[in-house]
């Protein structure tokens, strides 16, 4: 029994060890978001689910008092906290002026056979202005019939795949066109006697490659290709650059809040859930089952809205009530600083 007992010890500290220095490695990678491999900028969007050996390590260091397993439950503690930290905590945000404006942006999924369903989902946000990704024609066709009273004004451009986009309007949109060079619309809508420039935007999802290691029957990703998305990120920043006065960013990015491209988006606009809400605010996916095994809740925050040229979030909130798509809704309420 102490042959096993100490066979397993060095194990532990052995694991714990090797643990410890990959985090603290990891950790020096996602801060600076240098990124020589890959792998290591995959591994970022998931650098959450990283911490939960810790979860482990602090009641067996409790249990072995191990200085090496405390050290090293320490030193996990520190890293997630100089990560996630600000997350955890609510919002310093001084409210000036109460909400003039309610957005929401939804992917509603294009394989999505419920249109009642989506229907009073977007009823349910009370929203003065909706925009919708992976607009199917059979959800244009129940918008258009259902919603036209509470959205008069609609620009809908939907897609048999997963290509669609729709704004919903309470206001009158003055022009609304598909941008095929960064895969979104830009509209021009007039609220409240200014004319606001949105973009609802679907950048192309990034490309895996993953082989099964048959033995176990195991998924491994073998390469992370965002190229194609980059391109289109980089056409809508210069868009959004060359956008004067005020301006709404909103969609399913198919970029998490890990990755170096959502920092390009919050130097020059505000995310609006970072600024006014607390926790992760994932998205993605949502209730959905991989091999009828439900997944656990969203894992990532993929879906955003941003805004700009005086217009400043007040409030924001994620929705995943809705089972009938795989993404949660996110609704901001904003008003324009200095009225």
């Amino acid at each position: 029994m102490q042959a096993i007992n100490g066979t397993m010890r060095r194990f532990l500290f052995g694991a714990t060890l090797l643990y410890c220095v990959g985090i603290v490695v990891l950790t020096l990678f996602w801060t600076t978001q240098i990124y020589p491999a890959w792998w290591l900028e995959f591994s970022s969007i998931f650098a959450l689910y990283m911490f939960a050996p810790v979860l482990f390590l602090a009641p067996l260091a409790v249990l072995m008092r191990s200085v090496l397993i405390r050290g090293t439950v320490m030193i996990g503690a520190a890293a997630f906290l100089s990560i996630f930290g600000s997350q955890l905590l609510p919002p310093d945000i001084a409210r000036t002026a109460a909400s003039q404006l309610r957005v929401a942006t939804y992917n509603t999924l294009a394989l999505n056979q419920q249109p009642d369903s989506v229907v009073a989902t977007i009823r349910a946000q009370n929203a003065d202005i909706v925009a919708i990704q992976e607009l199917s024609p059979s959800l244009a066709a129940a918008f258009e019939q259902q919603l036209q009273a509470e959205y008069p004004y609609q620009a809908l451009h939907p897609d048999p795949k997963p290509h669609g986009l729709g704004l919903l309007s309470r206001y009158p949109i003055e022009t609304a066109n598909l941008e095929p060079v960064f895969r979104g619309q830009r509209a021009v809508v007039q609220i409240a006697g200014q004319l606001v420039t949105i973009f609802n935007v679907h950048p192309s999802v990034p490309s895996l490659e993953v082989s099964l290691i048959e033995r176990f029957d195991l998924p491994i990703v073998r390469d992370y290709d965002t190229s194609l998305r980059a391109s289109q990120l980089t056409a809508l920043l210069a868009a959004i650059d060359q956008t004067p006065g005020p301006i709404l960013v909103a969609g399913d990015f198919n970029t998490s809040d890990r990755e170096p491209a959502y920092a390009a988006f919050t130097a020059r606009l505000r995310d609006a859930y970072r600024e006014t809400a607390w926790g992760f605010g994932f998205t993605f996916p949502n209730q959905i089952q991989v091999a009828s095994i439900p997944v656990p809740g969203p894992l990532v925050r993929i879906d955003y809205i941003f805004s700009g040229g005086g217009i400043a979030p007040a409030a924001t909130r994620v929705d995943c009530s809705n089972a009938s798509s795989d993404h949660c809704l996110v609704v901001a309420d904003l008003y324009f600083e200095g009225r």
